[in-house]
C-alpha cells in the first residue's frame, strides 16, 4: 500500500511541477474513470455541436417563412379555360342540373391560379351542393303528395291528380297539366317550398340557392333570404358575390307564368360551342389515341355495368383542360354509345348535353337518335320502361321548345316503349302527353320547320 501510495503521490507532484493547471479530463480526479471521459466528449464533439447545429436550422426556417414567395406567372390559356369552365357550372345550375354544376366546379377548383379564382371556384361547388339537395327534398315533397290534395297558387287552386317524386299532374281550371319535376315553374316551386319543406335555416338556404343560381329564379328575393340567414348567425356571407355574377341562361319572361300556362322558352334548343370536328385524318387520329388509353378498359366492358363505368370514364376524361377538339369529340361520342350499349337511355341524354357544352350541335336531334336506337335495342320490361320514360322527358322538353315535330317523334318512341312495359300509370302518362302534343301541333301557333338541316353524328364503332 506504502508503494502505491508513494507513487500516486510522485505522479501528483510532477503534474503540478508543470507549472499549469491540472488538465479537465487527465488530471481532474472527477474525470479520472474511463466512463466519465466518455461522456464529457460525447457532450462536446456531439450534443453540444448538434444543438447549434439545431438552433441555427429553427431560425432559417423562421426567416424562410417569414420570406413571401414570389407569384407564379398566370397561365394565359389556363385562365381561360377557368372562365368557360365557371361559366358552365353556372349554366348547369341555372338549367337544373346540379351534378353537372358540381362536376364543373370541380373542374374550376383544379384550374384556378389566384387566390380570387379559388374562392370563385368554392363558391359555385359549394351552391352546386346545395342545390343539389334542393332537387332531392323538392322530389321527396312530390312523391309525398297525395291525390285529391289541393293548394292555391297565388290565386289559382291547384288539385293533384297523380304524383311522384320524378312528375306531378295538377288539375287546374278544368284541365290537367303534368310537370317532371325539373321543369316545375317558379309559383309552383314557391307554394311546395312553403307547404313541403320544414321550415328552418337549412330549407332557407336551398331556396335562397335555388333563387340565385336558377333560369326562373329571383335574385331580390335570394338577396332578402341571404341576409336574414347573416343576420340569424349563419355563416353564408361567401356566397353573397354569386348574386353580382350575371346569371347565365335566364329565360326572359314576360311575367311569372301560371301552372297552365306553357313556358315561353325559345324555339330552338340552345346551340353554342365550336364547330365539329369534321377532318377525317384528325377524327382518325383522335380515335387511336383514345383507344391506345382506354385500352384496358375498353377490354373489361364486356357487361353492362361495366360498359357504363367506361361510359362515365369517358366523359371525365373529355372534361381534361386543354384537350384538343376531335379527341374531346370523340371521347363524348364513344360515352354515348358506350351508355346506350349499356341500355342506359338517360346516362347518353347526359352525355349529349356535355356534348353541346363544347360543340354547336342540335341536342333534341341527337337525343331523338339516341332514344331510337335504345328504343331498338331494348329487349326488357325495364330497358323499355328506361327508354320510355327518358323519351317523355326530352318529348317535355321539345314541347317547351316549341319544337313541335320532334316532340311527336319522341312522343312515339315513348309510346312505343311504354307498351313493352307492365306499367299501367307511365302508359296512362304518355297517352296524355302524346295527345297534349298532337292537339298543339294542330293550332295555328305550330312551329314553322326548321330551315337549317341538324347535324347528325355517326357512331364511332
Amino acid at each position: 500500500m506504502r508503494s502505491v501510495d508513494a507513487n500516486m503521490g510522485q505522479n501528483d507532484s510532477r503534474g503540478i511541477a508543470r507549472g499549469s493547471e491540472p488538465h479537465l479530463i487527465t488530471e481532474d480526479p472527477r474525470y479520472r474513470t474511463p466512463r466519465r471521459r466518455l461522456f464529457y466528449q460525447v457532450v462536446k464533439f456531439i450534443l453540444l455541436p448538434a444543438a447549434i447545429l439545431w438552433v441555427s436550422g429553427e431560425a432559417t426556417i423562421a426567416a424562410d417563412e417569414g420570406a413571401e414567395d414570389p407569384p407564379r406567372p398566370i397561365d394565359e390559356q389556363q385562365q381561360q379555360q377557368f372562365r368557360k369552365t365557371v361559366t358552365a357550372a353556372r349554366l348547369a345550375m341555372s338549367r337544373r342540373d346540379p351534378a353537372g354544376g358540381k362536376r364543373h366546379a370541380k373542374a374550376a377548383l383544379k384550374l384556378a391560379q389566384t387566390p380570387e379564382e379559388h374562392a370563385e371556384a368554392a363558391r359555385l361547388d359549394a351552391l352546386a351542393q346545395y342545390l343539389e339537395e334542393f332537387w332531392k327534398t323538392m322530389g321527396r315533397v312530390l312523391g309525398g303528395l297525395m291525390p285529391a290534395q289541393e293548394f292555391n297558387v297565388g290565386s289559382t287552386p291547384l288539385i293533384v291528380v297523380e304524383t311522384s317524386p320524378t312528375h306531378v299532374t295538377f288539375r287546374s281550371e278544368g284541365r290537367n297539366r303534368t310537370y317532371a319535376l325539373r321543369d316545375l315553374p317558379l309559383p309552383v316551386i314557391e307554394a311546395l317550398v312553403l307547404g313541403g319543406f320544414t321550415d328552418n335555416a337549412d330549407t332557407k338556404i336551398l331556396f335562397a340557392t335555388y333563387l340565385t343560381m336558377d333560369a326562373q329564379g329571383d335574385r331580390q328575393a335570394a338577396r332578402k333570404l341571404w341576409q336574414e340567414l347573416i343576420a340569424q348567425g349563419k355563416d353564408v356571407s361567401d356566397l353573397l358575390p354569386e348574386l353580382d355574377v350575371p346569371l347565365v341562361g335566364q329565360v326572359t319572361r314576360p311575367g311569372s307564368p301560371s301552372p297552365s300556362e306553357k313556358p315561353d322558352l325559345p324555339e330552338k334548343s340552345p346551340v353554342a360551342g365550336a364547330e365539329l370536328p369534321s377532318d377525317p385524318a384528325e377524327l382518325r387520329k383522335a380515335e387511336q389515341l383514345v383507344r391506345e388509353r382506354f385500352e384496358l378498359d375498353r377490354n373489361l366492358a364486356s357487361s353492362a355495368s361495366g360498359k357504363l363505368k367506361l361510359a362515365e370514364k369517358l366523359a371525365t376524361a373529355a372534361e381534361e383542360a386543354e384537350l384538343p377538339a376531335a379527341v374531346r369529340f370523340v371521347m363524348l361520342r364513344e360515352a354515348r354509345d358506350y351508355a346506350l350499349a349499356a341500355g342506359k337511355p338517360a346516362a347518353a341524354c347526359e352525355v349529349i348535353d356535355r356534348v353541346a357544352e363544347h360543340f354547336s350541335v342540335d341536342v333534341l336531334e341527337w337525343k331523338i337518335e339516341a332514344l331510337e336506337q335504345s328504343a331498338k335495342a331494348a329487349r326488357t320490361a325495364t330497358g323499355s320502361k328506361e327508354t320510355a320514360e327518358c323519351a317523355l322527358k326530352v318529348a317535355e322538353e321539345a314541347f317547351r321548345a316549341r319544337r313541335l315535330d320532334e316532340a311527336e317523334r319522341l312522343a312515339a318512341i315513348a309510346l312505343a316503349t311504354a307498351q313493352r312495359t307492365k306499367s299501367v300509370s307511365l302508359l296512362q302518362k304518355v297517352r296524355e302527353a302524346k295527345l297534349e302534343i298532337e292537339r298543339a301541333a294542330k293550332t295555328p301557333e305550330k312551329s314553322e320547320k326548321q330551315n337549317r338541316v341538324p347535324r347528325r353524328v355517326t357512331s364511332g364503332k
